[in-house]
């Protein structure tokens, strides 16, 4: 079950990873209000199910808490591949330095965990493995053993950043474990003059253990 994004919002926050100042909103209304305790400039997305919403037009920047409403007017009751758009997600434009790619995923067939990097973000991925493989960089996690400096340092050195990173990294792992996740990205993780701010983040878990998970049943 893919997740919505204001929900992987909420997990990612409990989790300690840094992300933009977002609320959602059901109407054009509660946008122009949420808009007015937010900082301009801003993004306004189309909380879906659904993957490829940026290019099927569910996320807009606006520049002033009345453009919010406008956007919010225009997203809201529309259809996005088939899923009826209810609320949208009203959040912070943030200054972009460079955009990064970075997920954890659960492999059942080598019954390990792989974690996916790259100093590309805010792309298809899969395109851009097609593209240019030598950009991502692959490991894979023993989860009896967990994220070790030398997985985290790895990753570091790849996408060129600072052991802020490390944090991001042990925190996508905990969800992905402790939500029993069949995949946690960012994308994109955005260096920003303040530091890296997931500020898209996508988390699909894995049906069959939703019954069992008392995170999920709360």
């Amino acid at each position: 079950m893919l997740l919505y994004e204001y929900e992987a919002l909420e997990i990612f926050k409990e989790y300690g990873i840094r992300t933009e100042p977002a609320v959602l909103a059901r109407t054009p209304e509660e946008a122009l209000k949420v808009a007015e305790k937010i900082p301009p400039p801003y993004m306004v997305k189309a909380q879906v199910r659904v993957s490829g919403r940026g290019k099927a037009g569910g996320i807009k920047p606006a520049e002033t808490p009345n453009e919010v409403k406008l956007v919010a007017e225009q997203l809201i009751g529309t259809e996005i591949k088939g899923e009826t758009v209810k609320e949208v997600l009203v959040s912070h434009r943030v200054q972009v330095e460079r955009e990064l790619y970075i997920s954890l995923l659960t492999d059942r067939y080598s019954r390990s965990i792989v974690a996916v990097a790259s100093p590309h973000g805010g792309v298809d991925i899969e395109e851009l493995a097609r593209k240019n493989p030598s950009s991502i960089l692959k490991i894979r996690i023993d989860p009896y053993i967990g994220v070790k400096p030398y997985h985290t340092l790895r990753i570091r050195k790849h996408l060129g950043v600072d052991n802020q990173v490390e944090r991001i990294v042990r925190s996508m792992y905990n969800i992905l474990v402790e939500y029993n996740a069949k995949l946690v990205e960012i994308n994109p993780l955005v260096l920003t003059p303040e530091g890296l701010i997931a500020v898209d983040r996508r988390i699909i878990i894995d049906d069959s253990a939703i019954p069992f998970n008392p995170k999920l049943t709360r």
